[in-house]
């Protein structure tokens, strides 16, 4: 019998001291016990395992934070940052992304995207339109928060804001961007 595992458990038959070595059979009982340690050893994997399905895989990758450039931008024209930081750990089906920016010059107009590498794509499946976050908008002249929330409509990698109260986050809303404005983002989701 090749083993179930791991779609399903094994059901093994336990030979007793006065069954004979044909029944069961001694070599099938040692084939379908091999079968089953080989399938929990690709299942546990090896130390430093490299088989993204394997629990010492899973064990070692998770939680850690994977660094990465965010892709901010306006509709239209161009955004220049000082400070351009984006962070990525997966915990099993988790995701949890935060990026923060500083502004050193903007000469666009319109709506603020976020851009996320593929690797740190949320899922859009219960969340369509509407995924868990937050963002903070720090206006460096007069030290003023705002609150905002970053959103998806039908993309697992691109994401627009809208403040608290329901405005869009553009170029002048909440505020006029300007040298050393900053931004700090952290999105929560189901990964991609």
């Amino acid at each position: 019998m090749a083993t179930n595992f791991p779609t399903s458990l094994d059901t093994l038959t336990n030979p007793t001291s006065s069954d004979s070595l044909s029944s069961p059979s001694h070599a099938s009982q040692h084939a379908n016990v091999n079968d089953a340690v080989e399938a929990l050893q690709a299942k546990v994997g090896v130390d430093g395992s490299a088989v993204t399905t394997s629990h010492d895989y899973m064990l070692a990758n998770m939680g850690n934070w994977t660094s990465f450039t965010p892709s901010w931008s306006f509709t239209s024209g161009s955004l220049t940052l000082t400070t351009n930081n984006g962070i990525y750990a997966f915990v099993n089906d988790l995701i949890v992304i935060q990026c923060e920016f500083r502004v050193t010059s903007i000469s666009g107009s319109g709506s603020l995207t976020l851009t996320l590498p593929s690797a740190a794509a949320v899922s859009t499946g219960l969340f369509a339109y509407f995924t868990p976050g937050f963002s903070v908008i720090r206006d460096s002249n007069v030290a003023t928060h705002y609150a905002a929330y970053p959103f998806s409509v039908n993309s697992t990698t691109v994401f627009n804001f809208r403040l608290v109260g329901g405005d869009s986050v553009t170029h002048s809303a909440p505020i006029p961007w300007a040298v050393n404005d900053e931004m700090h983002t952290t999105i929560i989701g189901r990964k991609a």
